[in-house]
């Protein structure tokens, strides 16, 4: 793979679990961003479309996974998060990656390398925290410049919904697929450190299809050598305004809960295809007046201007290539609109957006404004900002997004897909209603559908029912870790620990770091008098991923066995990690 190595940024001591140093930060610098560097988005294409290439280099969409700027994090603010007490700031020190720095009383100080960012900072930027040998969100993001506002760190919204998540938010496939369409290679755990990986956004490929394959076919085109097939690029005009409107819609449709329908999907899905047959997306059943800080696709599907028109999509007002900002919405309105303000000389040189588009706060970042795309003739005042939350139902009164005029997909009413969706928001008992209602032809064939099932009845304590749906998920694929993984750990309730301990041996032999596989088999190993085994795969475990509650395991383990400083010596690390559990 090009590209420089994932961790070209890190030396060699910071790969292993970050601990606890004292130190100065240096002196802070003024809290503006610096230049991003240009994105490498594109090098497949540049050759015949260098105008093309350069501007999109430029668009946020290019720029949605990169490396931290030198610089970038310097002199901004520290948060404090008062329900939990801890406070947050970033520090960089010359030769050395930036730093996610946590503190609280009594001197405790947690530091974390950051390894890159999500977002082009456009509006807010995250940050990616290394703990271990595992990727999770930073607590704190920076918000840009607006209005009077300088730029400045706040807590990010998962930590502002819930105080005291800390560290706690893996990045996964799930979190990267709307900023890169090349990410890492799918690892177990899902947010295991890739081993080489150059983070870069959205290229060409992602809306064009495969680019690389059309380079070469042109290359061999050019020079009269014979070439197999049709030009592989997608050919944007032969796609019906559905397919358009998926290829946007695959990032910009978050909705409350979405649902992957292609198991072996990572990133964005290939354009050219009804994003509606490929995911099931589920929407607030009755859309309130807020907004969501990813939803211009769901609000633009509620306006007339859509409904009414054949033609409209999101480049009907965006270039696609250059910015994101609607520079051609006048130009779009007037051809359905030709007589509006024809006469009004203020309007001359103006633009439908300022009075039918507004702007507003949305209800899932906090501090960031952006345009509803629920066009009207009177929009109405920005929405009030309120507490963060997400999603926009959290009740899950929820509907399926559906294309308007066009039959919907047949998995459209699947009782599978909704209890998965349930599910996956965390609607546990309504998730359960549906656990013993056959599923549609959507959810059927999906290994993850009985894997959640599975879970599900395991939580219910229907443990033969639970193994039943788990041995499903695997005969679908035998290569889903967690399914073996639960199902290991579910031999022991079923008193089978043999089975339970070779299906979790097989996981930990494919996949070494599996936190999950080794927290689970050193429970099987400990019930069955293995001392020896439970404290090197609680190790293992923790020099994956630190972790407090795996730390106070063997400081009361070796308690028990009179080790008095080993016990100590664990003692010590799960109160490093968590003083508050753990004082």
């Amino acid at each position: 793979m090009k590209g420089r190595a994932f961790w070209r940024l890190l030396p060699p001591a910071l790969l292993a679990a970050a601990v606890a140093c004292g130190g100065d930060p240096e002196e802070p610098a003024p809290s503006s961003a610096p230049a991003p560097r240009p994105s490498t988005a594109g090098e497949a294409c540049l050759d015949c479309h260098e105008d093309v290439v350069r501007a999109w280099r430029e668009t946020p969409m290019a720029r949605a996974v990169s490396w931290i700027e030198p610089g970038e994090l310097a002199g901004l603010n520290t948060v404090e998060e008062p329900e939990s007490g801890y406070s947050y700031h970033f520090e960089e020190k010359p030769g050395q990656p930036p730093l996610l720095v946590e503190t609280r009383a009594a001197g405790h100080r947690l530091e974390l390398p950051l390894a890159f960012a999500i977002g082009a900072g456009v509006l807010d930027r995250s940050y990616v925290a290394v703990h271990g040998r595992t990727l999770w969100f930073a607590p704190i993001e920076v918000i840009s410049a607006h209005g009077a506002r300088p730029r400045h760190a706040a807590l990010a919204p998962g930590n502002m919904i819930v105080p005291g998540t800390r560290t706690s938010i893996p990045i996964t496939e799930e979190c990267l697929g709307c900023h890169t369409d090349d990410p890492p290679p799918r690892g177990w755990p899902l947010n295991l450190v890739p081993e080489t990986w150059e983070p870069k956004g959205i290229s060409c490929g992602a809306c064009h299809g495969r680019v690389e394959e059309h380079a070469r076919w042109q290359e061999l085109d050019l020079q009269g050598a014979d070439n197999d097939g049709d030009d592989p690029v997608l050919r944007q005009a032969n796609l019906s305004r559905e397919e358009r409107m998926s290829i946007c819609a695959a990032c910009h449709l978050q909705g409350d809960a979405r649902i992957v329908l292609d198991p072996d999907e990572l990133g964005p899905p290939p354009p050219g295809g009804d994003l509606l047959e490929q995911r099931a997306l589920y929407v607030a059943a009755e859309p309130t007046n807020d907004v969501g800080f990813v939803s211009h696709v769901e609000r633009l599907l509620l306006s007339r201007c859509y409904l009414e028109s054949d033609t409209l999509t999101c480049e009907t007002c965006h270039d696609p290539h250059r910015s994101l900002e609607p520079t051609q919405s006048r130009a779009a309105c007037v051809d359905c609109h030709p007589a509006a303000h024809a006469d009004d000389a203020a309007m001359a040189e103006g633009d439908c957006v300022s009075c039918h588009m507004r702007t507003t706060p949305v209800f899932d970042v906090a501090g960031v404004e952006i345009t509803d795309h629920f066009i009207r003739a009177e929009p109405g005042p920005p929405s009030v900002p309120g507490p963060i939350r997400f999603p926009e139902s959290p009740t899950g009164d929820w509907k399926r997004v559906r294309w308007p005029g066009v039959p919907p997909p047949a998995h459209v009413d699947d009782p599978g897909l909704l209890m998965m969706a349930f599910a996956h928001r965390g609607h546990i008992e309504a998730a359960r209603e549906l656990v013993d209602v056959p599923p549609g032809p959507g959810a059927a064939p999906l290994p993850m559908y009985h894997h959640v099932r599975g879970s599900l009845l395991e939580g219910a304590e229907r443990w033969q029912e639970a193994y039943d749906a788990y041995k499903r998920a695997l005969e679908l694929d035998p290569d889903l870790a967690a399914s073996a993984t639960n199902l290991g750990f579910l031999c022991g309730k079923l008193n089978r620990p043999k089975e339970g301990l070779a299906l979790l041996d097989a996981v930990i032999e494919k996949h070494p770091l599996a936190t999950g596989a080794l927290r689970d088999r050193a429970v099987l190993r400990e019930a069955m008098g293995d001392r020896e085994g439970f404290v090197r795969d609680v190790e293992r475990a923790h020099a994956v991923h630190p972790d407090a509650t795996l730390a106070a395991a063997l400081a009361k383990f070796f308690t028990a066995l009179g080790e008095g400083d080993l016990a100590r010596r664990w003692r010590a690390e799960a109160r490093r990690l968590d003083p508050v559990r753990h004082p």
